[in-house]
């Protein structure tokens, strides 16, 4: 196996040689172990690599940024209140650092410097920077690792916008409360006192780890200014006891400072449009729900989804895509059954499927199916991950808050292979829900169990089936969420399936009678789980918000009164209120798959 010395110095060859980058060796505490200013405008050849590391065997590498390697990097330290929130959307070669931080590399752009602090946790390094790269191991004993590399062609992209107008806005020194007379340097008498100022600024606009590597060389390029200069050893004493006391005040100041912007500083930030895996339904990055009861083609509609995805189509020749490469984790189906659903679709190799007669995917158990997800989507590329059935991949109690938050942010993590991912999951009620659950929620929160789901994702379709007399399915598609569009869709016939015949897809609002009365009822327990009602009121808010007519809000009412899922008190006029547990008669009893009465 090779040591960790021998990685260092490949990387470092590879970075030079294949993509013009400027590498030198620096130590476990970040500093150069080489005079390493020269190689600002200088490039390293491959012979004083070499002989760096025979001088050197146990180096970490670091990249000079600026122009020499035409590289802008900004680092990212949530230690320090730094968050890639800004960043979640951009492709380009990035890293994981060893300090749990994120390196985001762009393409240099003349005058760039470094900045410190520009935003809490947030430096640039620039013109005069460099930063430690994989596969350096960090003083805490983790390795810097690639999340978007270089070797995989991953594209580096121009510096953001938002970047830009974050270096433009900052002030120069001289435009703060430095004293601009101070800076162009002082005589003596004054060195001491000037020198305690100067250095106690600089090292408040730095990180710790950082005051020997840059702040230092500042100090040392201002004093040169005074008339004499400080010696060194002056010099030093000062530049340590400032360091000591700093050094302890710091202990008592790490919650960084957010800035907090005024509503003319907000409305004139640009943060961009949305971009749309589907157009105006499912946004690229975000995330959605298909929610149904069982047999209800929540996995016909995801797969209609995928290969309008994978080959650009619109859906339902309405919604338009963007062509991307997915992945479908089905753990519902049968891999016989799941290959015969796909036959009726138009998929290629642009398409993958983690099937059952793979090791079992989990997002808990060290089987290396969720690392092996991961790989996949940074080496394919995927746009799109569907997650066929949710409950099954694993084991936390989806009706608490809590582990809901645990299981999203688990399934989030794969975004660290590619921010633009969609993520798509597929739910259907609980089984074990208990009567008040089953009476009182919707279909979409009976389905997700935590409000922290339905909260936190981006789209929500739910699905209601009907069957006729002619025994065809009739699937009504109601998009009970839409977070980032402003466009309203109104519930429609979206897939159709004839006796015997394959499954259609079409695009229909004319809605049979039988699924606006579903429909209304979904309304009514709605409105009643926020607050009880009188009869009229409730149907009155239906004809005035466009769900149903008059007889079929009487006809949801009367059905939802029969089913047992909502009560009315026994005097006029009625007032209506969703059933609770102690309405439920004791004769109500549950099998294993249905609550039965």
């Amino acid at each position: 196996m090779e040591s960790m010395n021998n990685n260092c110095l490949q990387e470092a060859l590879y970075l030079l040689e294949k993509h013009g980058w400027n590498v030198i060796p620096v130590g476990k505490d970040k500093k150069p172990l080489i005079e390493w200013k020269k190689y600002q405008t200088i490039k390293a050849t491959r012979e004083e690599i070499l002989n760096w590391f025979k001088e050197y065997p146990d180096a970490n590498i670091a990249v000079v940024t600026g122009k020499i390697s035409n590289l802008i990097v900004v680092d990212i330290d949530p230690r320090h209140g730094g968050t890639t929130k800004e960043f979640n959307r951009i492709i380009t070669v990035k890293a994981k650092t060893g300090g749990d931080g994120e390196h985001f590399y762009f393409l240099y752009e003349e005058g760039i410097q470094n900045h410190v602090g520009i935003r809490p946790g947030i430096d640039i390094r620039g013109e005069g920077g460099f930063v430690i790269t994989p596969p350096s191991i960090h003083k805490s004993g983790k390795r810097y690792e690639w999340s978007m590399a270089p070797h995989a062609n991953t594209p580096i992209i121009s510096l953001p916008s938002f970047v830009k107008d974050w270096i433009r806005n900052v002030k120069p020194l001289n435009e703060s409360n430095w004293n601009t007379e101070v800076l162009k340097g002082v005589t003596e008498g004054r060195r001491n006192e000037s020198a305690a100022s100067v250095i106690g600024k600089l090292l408040t606009r730095f990180p710790k780890e950082e005051w020997a590597t840059d702040v230092w060389p500042l100090v040392v390029a201002w004093n040169k200014q005074n008339i004499p200069p400080l010696s060194d050893s002056e010099l030093r004493s000062v530049f340590t006891s400032i360091a000591s006391r700093e050094s302890i005040s710091n202990q008592f100041s790490h919650t960084p400072i957010i800035h907090i912007p005024n509503v003319t500083d907000f409305l004139n930030q640009d943060f961009g449009n949305v971009e749309w895996l589907v157009q105006n339904l499912i946004p690229i990055g975000g995330s959605a729900i298909l929610v149904a009861k069982r047999e209800s083609y929540k996995t016909w509609l995801a797969l209609y989804i995928a290969n309008c995805i994978s080959n650009g189509l619109p859906l339902w020749d309405r919604f338009e895509t963007n062509k991307n490469n997915v992945l479908y984790i089905s753990n519902d189906d049968p891999p016989q059954s799941f290959r015969k659903r796909l036959y009726q679709f138009s998929f290629d190799s642009s398409f993958f499927v983690y099937h059952q007669a793979l090791p079992p995917f989990t997002i808990e158990q060290e089987n290396g199916s969720f690392a092996s997800v991961k790989n996949l989507i940074q080496k394919e590329t995927i746009g799109l991950v569907i997650i066929d059935i949710l409950r099954n991949t694993h084991n936390k109690d989806s009706n608490i808050d809590k582990d809901a938050k645990i299981v999203f942010d688990k399934y989030k993590e794969l975004r660290q292979a590619n921010p633009n991912l969609v993520l798509i999951f597929l739910i259907h009620p609980s089984k074990e829900s208990h009567f008040e659950k089953r009476f009182s929620k919707r279909q979409t929160e009976e389905a997700v169990g935590s409000y922290y789901w339905e909260a936190s994702v981006d789209t929500v379709l739910s699905l209601t089936k009907t069957s006729n007399e002619e025994l065809t399915d009739n699937i009504l598609i109601t998009i009970t969420k839409n977070k980032q569009s402003d466009k309203k869709f109104k519930p429609f016939i979206g897939i159709v399936r004839k006796f015997n015949t394959p499954v259609e897809f079409i695009y229909e609002e004319q809605i049979p009678d039988k699924l606006k009365v579903e429909e209304a009822k979904e309304a009514i327990l709605l409105m009643l789980q926020k607050i009880s009602q009188k009869r009229q009121e409730l149907i009155e808010q239906l004809l005035t918000e466009g769900v149903c007519s008059k007889r079929t809000a009487e006809t949801a009412l009367a059905e939802l009164i029969a089913e047992q899922r909502i009560t009315h008190t026994k005097t006029k006029p009625h007032i209506y209120s969703l059933v609770s547990s102690d309405d439920i008669p004791q004769t109500v009893i549950t099998n294993k798959d249905y609550e039965i009465a």
